[in-house]
């Protein structure tokens, strides 16, 4: 075996894998601010995020894209959930030739809706009606 072979097997690689590809654009787009719904779609930071989830459910397939709905930080679980249901989607369905099952829609959905209250807003007025049902439940 040459030593070129060795060091390719030994030192790690320089890519990292669309899943970390994902991970680490979840964790960026937490650290500058952007929570899943407070980002516009129009933007050139959604559609890379979104581009990488697609190319991960391309090259890994929806179930194991799935599994981080698991994921607890960053908002992993939301954003997994998010580009699960826009992969139910006609025109995105046709780019990755996948079905999004009823079942994973309905656990996407729910996913989304028991973390809705945990998404920061900008409108004042929601973000003190949350302040208050808050308080007066303690």
């Amino acid at each position: 075996m040459s030593i070129r072979r060795l060091l390719r097997y030994f030192l790690p690689r320089s890519k990292s894998s669309p899943g970390d590809a994902f991970l680490g654009s979840c964790r960026d787009l937490y650290r500058a601010g952007f929570r899943p719904f407070s980002l516009d779609p129009h933007t050139d930071a959604y559609r890379n995020h979104a581009a990488l989830a697609q190319k991960l459910i391309a090259r890994a397939g929806l179930q194991r894209f799935l599994n981080y709905l698991q994921e607890g930080v960053y908002d992993v679980s939301i954003w997994t959930a998010l580009f699960a249901l826009e992969a139910g989607s006609s025109d995105v369905r046709n780019q990755l030739e996948t079905t999004v099952p009823p079942h994973i829609t309905a656990a996407c959905l729910e996913m989304v809706a028991r973390h809705i209250d945990q998404i920061p807003t900008h409108d004042p007025a929601r973000a003190a009606a949350r302040w208050l049902s808050s308080m007066r439940g303690r």
